[in-house]
Order: structure tokens, then sequence, then C-alpha cells
């Protein structure tokens, strides 16, 4: 092998060597979760997933009902646990890469996926699925965009886009601040969370007055989650 390629094999044994592997099986985990709860949610009476529209059989309400009491407790906390470890391995990857690198690694690991999946991969999907049901809209266009809120639908993707917003923030915080690599570490006791969550309460009761639970307003990214996701991120 080159020298080139030996320390490129050098630098990924290094990075390797200090991954949390509770961290990695705990993402593996909940987004085994969310695949389950969205399998789920595609049988049962609810329409909360696109496939609910055309599913072949329903769930008998026995079997959702025990199921909806198994995994609904669950599937409160599973997107912003998935924000919350998000946002502690966010500080370290900004300092390891300076702003400039970080936001360009974020716009292309985020960014690219997130735009491709919403403006091509999404709106082919949901047509191939409607049409032999006869049910295809009549446009590209008003399958990308929507027939009842005239909202940008970003499909199973929203949480990609929200975490990009959010990295994006944090990053031109740093900057502004120009703190970077100084963050002072805090005990986090009863009464942060306590006044987290009643922060959290309140802004949620606040934002729902304007963008109600399931709404897809201007734009498909879980506006009504912000509250609780951006508290965890942060």
């Amino acid at each position: 092998p080159t020298p080139a390629r030996v320390e490129h094999s050098s630098a990924v044994a290094r990075w390797t060597s200090q991954r949390l592997l509770y961290v990695d099986s705990l993402k593996v985990v909940l987004i085994a979760a969310i695949i389950a709860g969205h399998a789920i949610a595609s049988y049962t009476s609810m329409e909360l997933w696109s496939y609910a529209d055309v599913r072949e059989v329903t769930l008998s309400p026995v079997t959702e009902a025990v199921l909806l009491t198994v995994v609904m407790p669950f599937a409160i906390f599973m997107i912003p646990l998935l924000f919350l470890i998000a946002g502690l391995l966010t500080p370290s990857s900004l300092e390891r890469k300076g702003t400039r690198v970080y936001v360009r690694d974020r716009l292309v690991r985020l960014g690219v996926p997130f735009a491709v999946f919403t403006v091509l991969v999404w709106p082919a999907l949901l047509y191939a699925l409607y049409r032999p049901l006869g049910n295809a809209p009549g446009s590209y266009l008003a399958e990308l965009v929507g027939t009842s809120e005239e909202a940008l639908d970003t499909g199973y993707l929203w949480f990609v886009g929200d975490l990009l917003l959010f990295s994006l923030a944090y990053a031109a915080w740093v900057r502004l601040r120009g703190r970077a690599g100084r963050r002072r570490q805090v005990d986090i006791g009863a009464r942060h969370l306590l006044v987290l969550a009643a922060a959290v309460g309140v802004a949620t009761f606040l934002v729902r007055l304007v963008f109600p639970f399931a709404s897809e307003r201007y734009v498909d990214l879980n506006m009504y989650q912000w509250p609780e996701c951006v508290a965890l991120f942060a």
C-alpha cells in the first residue's frame, strides 16, 4: 500500500477507536423502532403515513389498540432523542473540522440527499404508488407541492431537513460568538430538566396555535415538534 493509503487507514482506525458504541447501538434501536412504527401506522385506521391511503388491509380494532398501546409511549420520545444524540455529537464535529469545512460537510451529507429525495425520489415514489389505483395526481408538480395545504412534501426525510437547519444555525452561532473549542461543561440536574420541560411545554402550546399537530403548512418539516427538538438538540 502507498504511504497515503497507510496514513488514511491509520486516521480511520483512530476515528473508529474513539466512537461511542453505545450511541451507535442506541441510534440503531431508535431507527429500527421508527421503521416498525411506520409499518404499523401503514395498516391502522389512522392515516398518519402515506401508505395508509392505499393499504390493502386494515388491522382489526383490537390488534390496532394493542399495538398502539405498546408503541405510542415510545413514539413520543424517539424523534427528540435522536435530536439529543445529534446535538451531543455536533460540537466536537464542528471543533474538529472548523466552521467552513463543517458547513460544507453538512450541506453535502445532509443537504444533497434531502434535496434529491424531496424533489425527485419522494414525488416519483408516491406517483408510482398511487397510479395503479387511479389516484395519481394530475402533474408531477401537484405531487411535489401537495394537494391539500400547498406545502412542500419532504416525506419521511423531514428529520434530515431539520437537522441541517439546526446544524447550520449552531455553526453560525459559534462563528458569531467565537467560542468554538471553549465549551463550558455544566452538570444538568433535576431543576434544569424541570425548567426545560416547562419551557418546552409553553413553547409547544404557542407553536401549535400556528402549526397544529400533523400540519404541513408551507413546508413539511414537522414544525409542530420544533420546541422539543430544538431544546434537546441545544
